[in-house]
């Protein structure tokens, strides 16, 4: 065999070695979508976008807060008030005062926007512009990479 004849056939069974790995084109394309990187940080922008949208549409809700404390306090103080014979003695103070207390708090709160000029609605309203334009930047970006594959 000469030289010219081992390279065509060394050309030959490469070509269809590649051809039988090779992916269809359709699948190495939605490949390609799911997994390229400008694509992606589109759809963590639009994911961004729709929970900045939600948060400004519950600004329209009421909003319910309850709260609770329990606990005990020591206390020792000097006492400013005379004793039983009227005498403060120790320099002004009288005897030191103790208390021990327990305390018990709860509390519910409810606040609810009545009026706010029009700033919720024109919020929601910005940030659904804000998702739209989000959608439309990652259509652009598939665009873009596919684009670059033709040329």
């Amino acid at each position: 065999m000469t030289i010219k004849m081992k390279l065509c056939a060394a050309l030959v069974s490469a070509t269809f070695v590649g051809a039988a790995n090779a992916q269809p084109l359709q699948e190495e394309l939605q490949h390609l979508v799911k997994t390229h990187p400008l694509i992606k940080a589109s759809e963590y922008a639009i994911d961004a976008a729709e929970q900045r949208s939600m948060a400004a549409q519950r600004a329209r809700l009421p909003k319910l807060r309850l709260t609770g404390r329990k606990g005990r306090e020591a206390v020792e103080s000097e006492s400013y008030l005379p004793d039983d014979a009227f005498l403060l003695g120790n320099n002004g103070t009288g005897p030191a005062q103790f208390s021990d207390l327990s305390t018990t708090k709860y509390g519910v709160s409810a606040e609810m926007p009545i009026w706010h000029g029009g700033a919720i609605y024109n919020r929601i309203k910005r940030t659904d512009l804000e998702t739209d334009l989000s959608k439309f930047n990652e259509a652009s970006a598939t665009q873009n990479v596919l684009l670059e594959i033709g040329r």
